[in-house]
């Protein structure tokens, strides 16, 4: 945690996996998700903040995921996991508010190869 947004920061624990709490006992991964290429946004009407990121692993739980954040931001809010797209071929997201909308870039995934970018 930082008072400044560049820090220096101070260490608040071990948090290596807050999608823990999505899916316990799922057979395809230890504690539920496999997630990847997360970002954060936090809505600037409600002070919420949100985790966006992809999931391959779970065929149950697959595609571009959003979930909201816990109010000290150190978990994730599990009823409020929501599938994006079933595709889980976007990484690299940028969410923003403007003009009052929100909007989502996102790119393809193609290893080191360019890809196109989608807005939405």
């Amino acid at each position: 945690v930082s008072s400044s947004p560049t820090g220096s920061f101070s260490y608040v624990g071990n948090i290596s996996d807050p999608f823990h709490t999505v899916d316990p006992g799922n057979p395809n991964i230890e504690e539920g998700y496999q997630f990847a290429d997360a970002t954060l946004f936090q809505d600037p009407a409600s002070s919420r903040a949100f985790v966006y990121w992809r999931t391959r692993v779970n065929s149950h739980h697959t595609g571009f995921r959003a979930m909201e954040l816990t109010d000290d931001c150190t978990n994730v809010r599990r009823e409020s996991d929501h599938q994006l797209f079933q595709t889980a071929n976007r990484e690299a997201p940028a969410v923003f508010h403007a003009r009052g909308q929100y909007y989502l870039w996102a790119s393809g995934t193609a290893g080191w190869s360019p890809t196109t970018t989608h807005l939405y």
